[in-house]
């Protein structure tokens, strides 16, 4: 789990608390990294730390702005697939799982990893700029019915991705 970033995420929140910002970061899944404790103990975060049936993750996207990945390294994750079922734009860094399925400023905002100031202002961005979050939607539900972002189609753009460096 310590490939997810939660450090990067905890000091981004930190700087974004220092901002004034209020909202609440829900971390949720199962697993068990340093940073975990620290993260329970903060008014800003509700931590879910178990597994998370299917039906509360729909809950928990569809009733969130974004979704937040500040990944360190790649893993084969379907969040992208996911999240983009329901039209909610993604703030994550530029790991290969994301770069290949995230359009920056289209479907979502990428950031450099382990920049926690570029994370931080990606996150206050989503709210801030609210014609670019409309925008990112629009692209991401346009997208959905297009494609249908079939399973298929992803693993090929991926394969392909890699094959290319």
């Amino acid at each position: 789990m310590d490939y997810k970033g939660l450090d990067m995420l905890l000091e981004a929140v930190h700087k974004l608390m220092n901002r004034g910002f209020t909202k609440k970061i829900v971390v949720a899944g199962g697993g068990n990294v340093d940073c975990l404790a620290t993260i329970k103990k903060e008014k800003s975060f509700i931590v879910i730390n178990r597994w998370i049936e299917n039906v509360e993750i729909s809950t928990l996207i569809r009733n969130c702005h974004i979704v937040v990945c500040p990944y360190l390294s790649s893993s084969q994750t379907g969040i992208t697939q996911t999240v983009f079922n329901f039209d909610k734009p993604i703030v994550a860094t530029k790991v290969p799982a994301f770069t290949t399925t995230i359009e920056d400023e289209k479907t979502g905002l990428l950031v450099d990893i382990n920049d926690v100031e570029m994370f931080a202002n990606a996150i206050v961005r989503s709210y801030e700029d609210v014609n670019l979050y409309v925008k990112m939607c629009g692209e991401i539900r346009s997208l959905r019915l297009k494609t249908k972002l079939m399973w298929k189609d992803i693993v090929m753009k991926y394969v392909q991705s890699y094959i290319n460096g």
